[in-house]
């Protein structure tokens, strides 16, 4: 199976850092939000919320392990992304950070009116005729590990 990874964004200058704990840098337009987090040192039980829209998350550098209530724990990995539900709440831990090694992750959160928007264009302009089809997102059926690779 053929690997795609996304190019290696620079990470920040270490003098300007004004946390070593998911230190975040954040790029906005109208209908989405770019954030790139970094973090330099280990550490375990960070809780991490995501909300304001539906969020794609891919690791850049690093590892982290994460867990949701009641989920098994999995390792997050270059190369992996996740799409997370609004509201969700994840237990993290950075095992292996450090100055030298830092872990890095892009997050990309898109309106949710945009998303909709959008689902509702595939429904009208893809439908399936032969079968029910709905283009929808359903996040009551998720996977115990929901990290993919590309």
């Amino acid at each position: 199976m053929k690997s795609y990874r996304i190019n290696h964004v620079n990470l920040s200058d270490g003098s300007k850092l004004d946390s070593r704990l998911e230190h975040r840098r954040t790029f906005n337009l109208p209908n989405c939000e770019l954030n790139i987090f970094e973090t330099f040192h280990k550490s375990d039980n960070v809780i991490l919320s995501y909300s304001g829209g539906l969020v794609v998350s891919s690791m850049m550098r690093g590892e982290k392990v994460m867990s949701e209530d009641g989920q098994e724990a999995f390792d997050f990995l270059p190369g992996q992304s996740v799409i997370l539900p609004d509201g969700l709440t994840m237990n993290v831990g950075f095992p292996d950070a450090d100055e030298n090694r830092p872990v890095q992750c892009i997050t990309l959160t898109l309106d949710w009116d945009t998303v909709h928007k959008n689902l509702d264009y595939l429904n009208e302009r893809y439908s399936n005729r032969q079968a029910p089809f709905e283009w929808k997102l359903d996040f009551s059926h998720q996977h115990s590990k929901i990290a993919w690779s590309l």
